[in-house]
């Protein structure tokens, strides 16, 4: 495909590739935030603590720094800067736990702050890689949002290795490497947005035109965006793989292993989906994609040995795979014209608050009923929320009588 590009987009799609394998390697770290925290000697409700503000901090910036991208018509420069501002945080994360301010260490406050910063990064870069792809043709968010994907599966297994050399806070400075690395090869590149958001910044353009409502207004938009909360929810069941491995009578510490697999199917998925875009359309792939989540939840309880766990553990990242390859380009299309970035944001957003609920259901589940049955649960939800996406699509046309930007059955004339 890339030899039919012109030079000027062979030269984008590599800046933006650069990008996105610097920015994968960033992933790395965020494994080890409970492992660091508890290392410290933080008791388990301290680190829990932690974890909590660190996810409201995830939930807040998106939105609040997308809205700032929007208005500022500058989404490349508050990129780079917050890319910036966030490696100097993560490296700061080892220091700041030898600090005590009033008897509290320091890093109760510096860990959330790092995702504040942290946190709305891939957001933005999503949409930059798909203003970049409808300007030039040939060119995909999946084949590039992917080269994020194997970076991760490369430094994923590394990591375990480096941090019992150098100390579990190598991953931590290793992070403000490659977030400014990241910020490097997003300075070479220009703020590539859609032909709408370009007209929506447009000098002449009234401002009130780009009041956050307006989302809100759209009712496709806002219908997928609580889809994509509530289905969230479930798939997020994946952090109590290990209650599971030892259900089963396997060894927890094979997660590591779990995890590469997982990641090759999430590549797998992403470097089919512009082949799968012939056949289906973005609905269609978004609700392929909640149905293998779904499937995977289903199959968890049938489990009774770790291949079997093995095995149905790949249906998540294929799941998130056709997620990654359609939601981000989805949500982009039914954004109001110059909301784009304040819309993909709102939707990290909506995935960060269904993954605190389901990380407090699940502890609960798995205490009262057990492992299989919180899975058997997560499941049937599944189930009843790809009904209701399929079913809001005949409920706009027929009872609200708007036709949907997007239709769930593709035109196969512009496939």
């Amino acid at each position: 495909m890339s030899k039919n590009l012109s030079a000027e987009a062979k030269r984008v799609l590599f800046l933006l590739r650069a990008r996105q394998i610097c920015y994968g390697f960033c992933w790395g770290v965020l494994s080890f935030f409970v492992i660091f925290l508890s290392g410290t000697g933080m008791d388990p409700q301290t680190v829990g603590l932690v974890m909590t503000l660190n996810s409201i901090a995830g939930i807040v910036s998106p939105p609040f720094w997308g809205m700032i991208g929007d208005k500022l018509g500058s989404r490349k420069m508050l990129l780079f800067w917050l890319l910036i501002i966030a490696g100097l945080l993560v490296a700061f994360v080892p220091p700041s736990a030898t600090i005590n301010v009033f008897g509290v260490s320091l890093v109760v406050f510096v860990l959330p702050l790092s995702t504040f910063f942290r946190q709305p990064t891939s957001a933005m870069m999503d949409a930059m890689i798909v203003g970049a792809a409808e300007q030039f043709e040939g060119m995909s968010y999946s084949n590039i949002r992917v080269f994020s994907s194997i970076s991760f599966l490369i430094i994923n297994p590394l990591y375990p290795v480096l941090n019992g050399k150098f100390g579990v806070a190598f991953a931590f400075y290793s992070f403000l490497v490659f977030a400014w690395a990241t910020a490097f090869f997003n300075l070479k590149l220009k703020d590539y947005r859609s032909h709408g958001e370009a007209v929506a910044h447009h000098k002449g353009q009234p401002k009130q035109k780009l009041h956050l409502s307006r989302i809100f207004k759209d009712y496709y938009l806002v219908t997928f965006l609580i889809f994509i909360f509530i289905a969230w929810m479930p798939s997020q069941a994946y952090f109590f793989l290990n209650y599971l491995l030892e259900d089963v009578g396997g060894d927890a510490n094979i997660m590591g292993i779990l995890v590469a697999i997982k990641t090759c199917g999430e590549v797998l998925m992403l470097s089919c989906s512009n082949r799968m875009k012939k056949y289906l359309s973005l609905p269609q792939l978004i609700v392929l994609g909640a149905s293998l989540y779904g499937l995977e939840q289903l199959l968890y309880p049938l489990c009774t040995a770790t291949w079997q766990v093995t095995i149905v553990n790949l249906l998540d990242g294929m799941g998130f795979g056709t997620f990654l390859g359609s939601a981000v380009n989805y949500v982009y299309s039914l954004a109001p014209k110059g909301l784009e970035t304040t819309a993909t944001t709102l939707y990290g957003a909506g995935m960060g608050i269904g993954g605190i609920i389901a990380s407090s259901f699940g502890g609960w589940a798995i205490a009262a009923h057990g492992i299989k049955w919180m899975y058997g649960v997560n499941g049937i939800i599944m189930v009843v929320i790809i009904a209701l996406f399929l079913l809001s699509f005949w409920f706009g046309k027929k009872v609200l009588k708007k036709e949907p930007p997007i239709p769930f059955r593709l035109n196969k004339q512009k496939a």
